[in-house]
């Protein structure tokens, strides 16, 4: 005897089809884990299979150029090289941004994520062919880069691809890669605000938390920080007669729900 049953959404589509066509095995997310667990497994779950018809984000990651921040030296000096890295990964957001048409890129230091979703005026890049336009934004990225870098470091990118069952996981995902942003980047400042007892191995970080750090950071004032503490979030504005992308440095996790509306949802 023969059994039907409707499929309520393509991802139940894709599901059934790996599951019980191909004998594979499906990965699900679990509800209630930790928010840096669920995006590892959404990561994981998008090696398996894609479907192209949920929000996806394109991460582009470079080894060579978070080495090259890293480095530890004086907190002003520090301060001056990471705003010029900003700098010129916003350039370099802006332009993947008018090349590809997205609805977000976000950026710190050695990463970039693009965002896409809720973009009806774009037809679906390649035909939905994931590869060829990671392939695509990794070689664009490599060649705009270098052109503002002029050469000073050898890096290569390597891309990523994560697609979300749910739109408000795509917010969620940006938040995790927000607070990594802020705790690296504010424990790397507070080496170079105590450079010389790092140095010599007196600076020990069993004893000091993120807040303590966040604290003595603070006191100084520094200026333009946000950009390091937060990243960047490039989106595209619509004024008359024509469009801008706006670039703004605040927490994600604050707001939850006006953020999503604003970053995620709008177009």
């Amino acid at each position: 005897m023969n059994t039907f049953f409707s499929v309520n959404n393509i991802n139940m589509l894709f599901e059934f089809f790996n599951k019980v066509v191909f004998g594979q095995k499906t990965s699900c997310v679990p509800e209630r884990v930790g928010l840096v667990d669920r995006m590892k497994a959404l990561r994981q779950r998008c090696e398996d299979y894609t479907s192209h018809y949920t929000p996806y984000i394109v991460s582009l990651h470079s080894k060579q150029i978070l080495e090259a921040i890293n480095c530890v030296d004086e907190l002003e000096s520090k301060l001056h090289s990471m705003n010029v890295y900003s700098c010129i990964f916003e350039k370099l957001a802006k332009a993947i941004y008018n090349r590809y048409n997205p609805s977000v890129v976000y950026f710190f230091n050695n990463e970039v994520h693009v965002v896409f979703y809720n973009c009806d005026d774009n037809p679906e890049l390649y035909d939905g062919n994931i590869h060829l336009l990671m392939s695509s934004i990794t070689s664009f990225a490599t060649r705009e880069l270098d052109r503002y870098l002029s050469s000073q470091i050898d890096f290569t990118f390597v891309a990523k691809y994560t697609e979300f069952p749910k739109e408000y996981e795509v917010l969620n995902f940006l938040i995790w890669r927000q607070f990594d942003c802020r705790r690296n980047n504010t424990t790397l400042l507070y080496k170079c605000l105590h450079k010389d007892e790092f140095l010599q191995g007196r600076l020990t970080f069993d004893k000091v938390n993120l807040q303590t750090m966040s604290s003595e950071l603070d006191a100084l004032t520094l200026k333009n920080i946000e950009r390091i503490l937060y990243g960047v979030i490039c989106k595209r504005i619509h004024f008359a007669p024509r469009n801008h992308i706006s670039s703004f440095c605040e927490p994600l996790w604050q707001n939850f729900s006006d953020n999503y509306r604003r970053f995620i949802a709008s177009t």
